[in-house]
């Protein structure tokens, strides 16, 4: 991932390392790891953050240049999922540099990496259709009888999917629905970003 910064002729350059689902299976050498907090203290009308899941489904390092030290990026909040929807700026390579945006980034730059990651990957990732199925847990899993169309068919976009689940309006994966109180069932109302549907994982 690459970006210029305005007015200087340093460049900013991110380099995504394969995703994984733990940092040791890498098999790279980590040399330095990220200074930003891991843990989130939510307050009772946050949307919880999706642990090991959804949009945090993978661990993601980051380097400035070819063969630099690597940055463990943190799991993304649905926050700031939502609020790097509405911007759009230019990255320094200093990940704990403030994000001087309007509306607010509710974190720092190497936040606002790992949510435009997130939402690049949800939308931009895809893979044959037929290719994988989803398994009791729901997870991804080869398909036992898939069959590969051949090359002149593939440009067709219906046989392709997407890999990874549909991010939300709400930020999130899978769809966060508050409790109702006991004694509003009947008329409590939750809000449109609750009530989204769909789509289902690996459509086309």
């Amino acid at each position: 991932m690459h970006a210029g910064l305005p007015g200087s002729t340093m460049d900013a350059v991110y380099m995504p390392i394969a995703s994984c689902k733990e940092p040791a299976q890498t098999g790279c050498n980590l040399v330095t790891t990220t200074t930003l907090c891991l843990f989130y203290i939510l307050t009772a009308d946050e949307i919880p953050i999706e642990w090991n899941t959804g949009a945090n489904g993978y661990v993601y390092f980051v380097a400035n240049h070819l063969g630099g030290p690597l940055t463990q990026l943190p799991h993304v909040t649905p926050a700031q999922v939502k609020a790097a929807r509405t911007l759009k700026r230019f990255l320094t390579g200093r990940l704990a540099n403030a994000v001087s945006s309007y509306p607010v980034f509710p974190g720092n730059e190497g936040n606002y990496l790992r949510a435009q990651i997130a939402r690049i990957s949800c939308t931009t990732v895809v893979c044959p259709a037929g290719l994988f199925v989803v398994n009791e847990e729901g997870g991804l899993e080869n398909a036992e009888e898939f069959t590969p169309l051949p090359a002149r068919e593939m440009g067709a976009a219906a046989n392709w999917s997407h890999r990874y689940s549909h991010l939300k309006k709400q930020g999130r994966c899978m769809v966060h629905k508050r409790e109702a109180p006991e004694d509003e069932e009947d008329t409590f109302e939750w809000t449109e970003e609750e009530l989204e549907e769909g789509p289902e994982q690996l459509v086309s």
